[in-house]
């Protein structure tokens, strides 16, 4: 009940995209977290030195969630790694590790653990962070050809194959391949016409092609 509790605190949190993409957290946000990781502790420690624990792997993984919204970002990886131990395969959880690793700027291990488990329908979300890291470090090179791929999966959530397109206009503008950055801009605004972010990148690209 605990723990179910806390999961039922912390998914309320990963739908909202402003503490998703790392803005601040309220005070009254951080005591529901803290609540939640008081439960998870509780839940997690009485079965601490028991088989059982290897069937409630995802009360690890959703400590190392609250950790990771507190700020505890070592205490989070460490979560994530246990969680590893408990479930290896566990695509969720290798991602979580890698996304923290990046985090704390160790990207190139990110990297490897990113392309293990690149194309897993489990975990749809890796091939733009993947491909975002590329981007960072302007190496589009690699970046364009993840993105390209992973669009042609279109059983995806249409908010994340539109983020994976409009990362990939930006990773052609860079290489200045312009004709496909248009073409790729007119599926967004003919799927999406009243959005002013598309129509802000259509202009970027004839502005840099002219």
């Amino acid at each position: 009940l605990r723990a179910t509790l806390a999961t039922t605190i912390l998914q309320a949190f990963e739908k909202r995209h402003d503490v998703q993409s790392g803005m601040q957290i309220t005070s009254a946000d951080k005591k529901r977290l803290e609540h939640a990781l008081a439960l998870l502790d509780d839940a997690i420690g009485t079965l601490e030195n028991s088989e059982t624990l290897k069937y409630r792997t995802n009360w690890v993984g959703n400590r190392a969630v609250a950790h990771k919204l507190l700020g505890h970002q070592e205490k989070a990886l460490a979560d994530a790694e246990f969680a590893i131990k408990l479930e290896p395969n566990n695509p969720g959880f290798l991602r979580q590790k890698a996304f923290l690793l990046h985090e704390q700027g160790k990207s190139d291990d990110a990297i490897i653990i990113f392309k293990q488990i690149l194309g897993n329908p489990k975990v749809p979300e890796v091939a733009l962070l993947l491909a975002g890291i590329f981007h960072e470090r302007e190496d589009d090179t690699s970046a364009i050809p993840i993105l390209e791929e992973s669009i042609k999966n279109t059983k995806k959530p249409d908010d994340l194959l539109s983020e994976e397109k409009r990362l990939l206009i930006h990773a052609y503008m860079r290489k200045e391949q312009f004709d496909s950055a248009r073409k790729l801009t007119n599926e967004l605004r003919a799927t999406n016409p009243g959005s002013v972010t598309d129509l802000v990148i259509a202009a970027r690209i004839e502005k840099r092609a002219n």
